[in-house]
């Protein structure tokens, strides 16, 4: 309860649990001593040795941000304020990710960054204090958008109470704007924090038993959104979100992208690597597998293939029932029967999961590893071959078409040429875990 805000839209900053001495001549977080809330420690604090400059609070300022707009502290693979909360902007999660970033290097330059991306953000729709403080109107908020426009509005004041309080612009120690320092390799980010979120907003978590950390939703079509607008020529059949004659209206950036090949997904993550400095790909067959759950179930040989694999059946990414309980995931259903009907369609008897063609990533409960959308939504391109004929490449899980019991497995495969595209396959990237510091 540091930051209130009155029923005039005042913010008040009530304490700030660890006190700055008025005279003490030092920065509010010094450069050797690391304190504060858990949630609110930056990942540096806790390592032993590490120097702590500035930027520290500024991954406090994002954790702050976000709790304020949802009302949660983001822990472990936490989703974007906007899907928390919905009436909240987008661009709040932008700002978000940025500041809580676990190297501190790719955080904001300073805190008079961070709040000037939030004025830019909110303060021009801002009456004027003099004008709030004389206003007849009734102060009361009267919809969930006002509300978190005014709480995001708090959050800038906050920033702005924090440099005044702090007295110091989250420079490095000697005054100097801080160099980039020993940075943190992902191996010690793992054991501080569940998983790493990347400029797009993209979250990944470890997966054990694998080198990579897997992104736990599906390439979004406001990812794929930010590498076309980046990269000219792409094929820009992926906009086109109208399936079975059924137009998305609600939430649409949320959506998995579509219309995309293997090629497309090779060089979305050759981009995204290129612009992050870090490496990104398509999960392996076997990768996926782990990920799924099946992984210690299947038997794999030197010259083992994907379609010569030895495999378990029977088993759901949601367990061993059938039909899928409530909320298993997208498959083909009667939502999809009722809107999105086609003679040529088969349906799920019974089964319900409330959208007709593909649903906003992470709409159902994520797996035991925390990813979400590894069974329904839509189908994922994976790297490999998908045998020794070398033509076409790997592609796992059901998607919102799939309604028969085989095509549900988790160990379930498909496979297409790499330029073939189709309105229920998508793609899911991992990130590679690189050793060393």
């Amino acid at each position: 309860a540091n930051i209130m805000v009155d029923t005039q839209g005042r913010v008040k900053v009530a304490d700030f649990g660890l006190m700055k001495v008025a005279n003490d001549g030092g920065d509010f977080t010094q450069s050797s001593l690391a304190v504060g809330t858990p949630d609110f420690v930056a990942p540096e604090s806790l390592i032993a040795g590490m120097p702590v400059d500035g930027r520290a609070d500024l991954y406090a300022v994002g954790v702050t941000l976000y709790q304020m707009l949802t009302g949660h502290v983001p822990r472990g693979a936490w989703r974007p304020a906007s899907v928390m909360a919905p009436g909240v902007d987008p661009r709040f999660d932008q700002i978000i990710v940025k500041a809580m970033q676990l190297s501190r290097d790719e955080r904001h330059g300073s805190a008079m960054e961070l709040r000037a991306h939030l004025d830019s953000l909110l303060m021009p729709a801002a009456p004027a204090p003099d004008a709030q403080r004389h206003s007849n109107a009734p102060t009361t908020v009267k919809s969930k958008t006002r509300m978190m426009t005014g709480m995001g509005m708090a959050a800038v004041l906050a920033a702005g109470a924090f440099l005044m309080m702090s007295g110091h612009d989250t420079r490095a120690p000697g005054g100097n704007v801080a160099k980039p320092m020993t940075s943190l390799s992902p191996a010690p980010m793992l054991a501080l924090k569940e998983g790493y979120t990347n400029t797009l907003g993209m979250k990944f978590l470890p997966i054990e038993g694998t080198d990579v950390m897997f992104c736990i939703h599906e390439t979004r079509h406001q990812d794929y959104a930010a590498y076309s607008a980046d990269t000219p020529g792409v094929d820009g059949r992926w906009m086109n979100q109208n399936n079975d004659g059924f137009t998305l209206t609600e939430n649409t950036e949320q959506h998995p992208v579509t219309k995309v090949g293997w090629e497309d997904a090779q060089k979305f993550c050759q981009w995204l690597g290129k612009k992050e400095g870090k490496t990104y790909r398509l999960p392996t067959d076997r990768e996926w597998s782990i990920a799924v759950g099946i992984g210690r179930q299947e038997i794999w040989e030197k010259d083992t293939t994907p379609v010569t694999v030895i495999r378990p059946q029977k088993v759901f990414p949601w367990g061993l029932k059938w039909p899928p309980p409530k909320s298993a995931g997208n498959y083909s259903d009667a939502s999809r029967q009722a809107k999105a009907p086609m003679d040529s369609a088969s349906y799920i008897d019974s089964y319900d999961d409330g959208y007709p063609t593909t649903a906003p990533v992470m709409s159902y409960m994520p797996n035991t590893v925390g990813l979400y959308d590894m069974g329904g939504n839509v189908c994922e391109w994976c790297e490999d071959w998908y045998d020794a004929t070398k033509q076409d490449r790997v592609v796992r899980g059901g998607d919102w078409k799939s309604y028969k019991r085989d095509d549900l497995y988790s160990s379930y495969r498909d496979h297409y040429a790499p330029v073939h595209i189709n309105h229920n396959r998508g793609f899911r990237v991992v990130l590679l875990v690189e050793s060393g510091g």
